[in-house]
């Protein structure tokens, strides 16, 4: 038996590879643009009988859009001191999960409160702490910002970072 499409294919979007009804390599479904297909699918035997029957392809409507991540401006924590730090995200389908890499030892996310929580006792230095929030379709977004940990008495007058005792 063979198939061939026989009508409601205008786009070229659709094919057939034996008896598996398949979409031409390079074109794309989209759900915006066309939400269904109606095709005539007309398949022929080896005598040359033919039958036809409608194919309806119904796509489901999938969020492209990745979350957002709210602005989080570079921080200064002082070494020892609690530390409260809001990270905030959202998404039109709803975030999955909230996943943060780079934080020094004793620094935590809470998702109850949405905070980065805690106290260092870490080295003195600068950290890239990086942000990636996932949707429930799967979609991902990610912020970096700089977390530079300093000493409980910090004196950056000359304009570079002079830690004294406890750095």
């Amino acid at each position: 038996m063979t198939y061939t499409i026989f009508s409601g294919n205008d786009a070229g979007i659709f094919t057939f590879d034996g008896n598996t009804l398949k979409t031409v390599a390079g074109k794309e479904l989209d759900f915006e643009t066309k939400p269904v297909h109606t095709l005539i699918v007309r398949v022929t035997d080896q005598y040359g009988l033919t039958g036809d029957a409608k194919v309806v392809i119904t796509l489901k409507d999938l969020d492209e859009n990745p979350p957002q991540i709210n602005t989080i401006p570079n921080q200064r924590i002082k070494k020892n001191r609690p530390v409260q730090i809001s990270i905030e995200a959202k998404d039109d389908v709803g975030v999955k999960g909230i996943e943060i890499s780079g934080l020094p030892k004793g620094l935590v996310y809470n998702p109850t409160t949405k905070k980065i929580e805690g106290s260092t006792s870490d080295a003195v230095r600068d950290r890239t702490i990086t942000v990636k929030v996932v949707d429930n379709q799967g979609n991902v977004a990610i912020k970096t910002f700089t977390l530079t940990v300093v000493g409980s008495r910090h004196d950056d007058t000359s304009g570079g970072k002079t830690c004294y005792g406890d750095c």
